[in-house]
């Protein structure tokens, strides 16, 4: 184009569709005059299309076209005109030193020393930016592979290269290395220049201390990379017949080559540096990268201007606006008058069309319900927030909604049940508005894939469960001061059994649960980012509220085993004191009743009359030969004396009559002894139930 450069070049085909339309826009036309002129004479053909006007429709077809081909201009990125902006470009300067001798060729880092150190700068590589990197190989000398370059393709391609092979003395130098990166720097300054090491730190000629001594005048700084392990390995060679064997010394052991940490640690102490292991990183190089490099201020190794041209995109785009607003203005048949009359009211409609789409534009969308929702919950409108909320879930499938979307909703629908259930007192209107935020909160950390999201919802999940084993907390009754809750629920007896009201439901088992699992999230969470203060609060919160819970508890036991203690005492002497009793009734009840003297003598004749009316009759008579009684009567007991007095003295008295029960006075008699034994025996059972039942600990 005349004066005019473009920046995309590759976009030029889209220019090719505008000529397409124009194509296809031309035949269709031709097609349409070719099936009027079937069914008209071409004389009166203008009855049939009244006002049509060719032209009119040949130019609307033109615009159209015109259109789209100034759009694809527009694409092209046509500029005109530049100017100049400064360009600076900051970086350090690392010489890379890598280690190439035979001993790393050991296979204690798979697959070996020298792979694992290849790899490992790679790595660097990928990381770097602006820096400029030079590549040192060394044995028992050193020479270059890179000079300090930006190429790092080059490097990468240059570092598959490097062999022992190519090594013109065996052995391993450090001192050569240090030397050799110290004269790779313009020597400018040391501030912004750094060497890095990567070998196993046998260093054979023990002059690395001396040039390190160097490099620390030049204030540069040596960083170490150990490659191998201290138990070492053997190296490998291939013999005279192609197979594989071990290096062996002049005794015809095999060599054992190990990892000098304590050499090269000193070495990186000595100029300021710093020293890592592969074999307890796996990327020890990006690490120092990372730790250490990137703290190195670097320094302006370029200068200039950088010609920016001026995009000039907005002109062809505005002269396709004004083609588009042609084509859709100019219409090809021209409308009577009759037509014009029918056409106001559309035409009024048409007016009103801006307004339509205004109010269109709260049409049910993603983004508009999730920007409700948001809204909603900042004025305080939870309700209505949760209604938006809720409605975008359900209409999820017709809205195409993909996994991330999801789980931002499920997200939104957590933090309104969230604050609904805070600003709710009542814990039974409450505990759905919980259940609904946890199950919404963890639908969004199932559906969102790695990242921030997931990790908040995590830790939402943590802090709800700890809000919730807080609110328990403020009820338990060591913590809010109110009575303590009984230790454990008495036996019930006599007229207890199934009487009162069961004790109230002891909080501080569901909030011990609600703390563990508030802990396991928090942990989770912490495990993705450990350096989070908020997560490292909260939970240390949860431990101390668990350590709290320990001493609650043992608090209780304590009480409990002093009140089982004291029960059990009480329970003794109860049992004692009944045990006295029955005792005592029972020797009351064999004590006969003719031991209590009567008041009367006469009385006590009447009764022994009453008893035995035929004890004179039975008395013993003596032998009328010897005046004896028979042996057999001597072993009869003897009447007594008031009995003989009563024979010898006055007549004896009839018995009184005898007063017999009604049957009404049995009955009563024994309803009233079947309730005494039946209150006996359970007097008894609820004793032996007390003495085997073990106290019932309720936490």
């Amino acid at each position: 184009m005349i004066g005019f450069d473009l920046l995309r070049p590759g976009l030029a085909a889209l220019c090719l569709l505008a000529l397409l339309v124009f194509a296809l826009g031309a035949r269709g036309r031709a097609r349409a005059r070719a099936e009027l002129a079937r069914w008209t004479h071409p004389r009166r053909s203008a009855r049939f299309v009244p006002g049509c006007s060719p032209a009119r429709g040949w130019l609307r077809m033109l615009a159209g076209a015109l259109a789209l081909l100034l759009l694809a201009v527009a694409a092209l990125g046509p500029v005109r005109g530049y100017t100049y902006r400064a360009v600076s470009r900051k970086g350090l300067d690392l010489v890379l030193a890598l280690d190439t001798s035979r001993s790393m060729l050991a296979q204690d880092l798979r697959p070996s020393r020298l792979e694992r150190a290849k790899r490992e700068i790679r790595g660097l590589l990928d990381r770097m930016g602006g820096d400029r990197v030079a590549l040192v190989a060394f044995s028992g000398d050193a020479r270059d592979v890179a000079p300090l370059t930006r190429d790092r393709g080059t490097l990468e391609g240059l570092l598959d290269y490097v062999t022992p092979e190519d090594n013109q003395l065996g052995g391993t130098n450090l001192a050569a290395a240090i030397e050799h990166a110290l004269s790779l720097f313009d020597g400018r300054s040391g501030a912004h220049e750094a060497i890095v090491l990567l070998t196993d730190g046998e260093d054979l000629e023990g002059k690395g201390a001396e040039l390190a001594e160097e490099a620390r005048k030049r204030h540069i700084r040596v960083y170490v990379v150990g490659i191998g392990t201290e138990a070492g390995g053997k190296i490998p060679i291939t013999g005279a017949d192609g197979r594989e064997t071990f290096l062996t010394d002049p005794d015809g052991n095999e060599v054992v080559t190990r990892l000098e940490r304590a050499s090269l640690e000193t070495l990186a102490r000595t100029t300021g540096g710093a020293y890592l292991s592969a074999e307890e990183s796996p990327t020890p190089l990006e690490d120092l990268y990372r730790a250490r490099l990137t703290r190195i201020e670097g320094r302006e190794t370029e200068g200039g201007e950088r010609r920016v041209p001026y995009d000039r995109f907005q002109w062809p785009l505005g002269l396709a606006l004004v083609c588009l607003l042609i084509e859709l203005g100019l219409r090809e048949r021209r409308p009577t008058r009759g037509e014009r009359e029918a056409h106001k009211a559309p035409a009024a409609a048409a007016a009103l069309v801006p307004l339509a789409l205004l109010g269109a534009s709260d049409a049910f969308t993603y983004e508009g319900a999730l920007s409700k929702t948001v809204r909603c919950q900042r004025s305080g409108e939870l309700e209505s927030a949760e209604q938006s909320v809720r409605a975008l879930l359900q209409e999820a499938d017709a809205l195409g909604l993909d996994e991330g979307q999801r789980a931002r909703a499920q997200y939104a629908l957590g933090v309104v049940s969230t604050t609904r259930a805070e600003r709710t007192e009542k814990d039974e209107e409450a505990e759905p508005l919980w259940t609904a935020a946890l199950d919404a909160f963890g639908s969004a950390r199932a559906l969102a894939g790695p990242g921030e999201l997931r990790q908040d919802a995590t830790y939402d999940l943590g802090t709800l469960e700890l809000l919730r084993a807080e609110r328990l907390r403020a009820k338990i009754p060591e913590v809010s001061g109110q009575p303590a809750m009984p230790a454990a629920p008495a036996a019930p007896t006599g007229n207890q059994l199934g009487a009162g009201t069961p004790p109230p439901e002891d909080p501080l088992p569901r909030a011990r649960e609600r703390y563990l699992a508030a802990r396991d999230w928090l942990v989770e969470r912490l495990r993705a980012d450990w350096k989070d203060e908020d997560v490292r609060a909260d939970l240390e919160l949860v431990q101390r509220r668990l350590h709290e819970l320990d001493a609650i508890e043992e608090k209780r036991k304590q009480e409990q085993d002093q009140q089982k203690k004291s029960q059990d005492e009480d329970q003794q002497n109860k049992d004692q004191q009944n045990k006295d009793q029955q005792d005592k009734d029972q020797k009351d009840g064999e004590k006969p009743q003719d031991q209590n003297p009567p008041k009367d003598p006469q009385d006590q004749k009447g009764n022994e009359n009453d008893k035995k009316p035929e004890d004179a009759e039975d008395q013993p008579k003596p032998d009328e030969k010897d005046g004896q009684p028979k042996p057999e009567d001597a072993q009869q007991e003897q009447p007594p004396p008031d009995a003989k007095e009563g024979q010898a003295g006055t007549p004896k008295e009839p018995p009184p009559a005898e007063r017999l029960l009604t049957r009404e006075e049995v009955m009563q008699i024994l309803d009233r002894l079947a309730e005494i034994e039946r209150e006996h025996a359970a007097l008894e059972a609820a004793g032996r139930a007390r003495r085997r039942a073990g106290v019932k600990r309720d936490w």
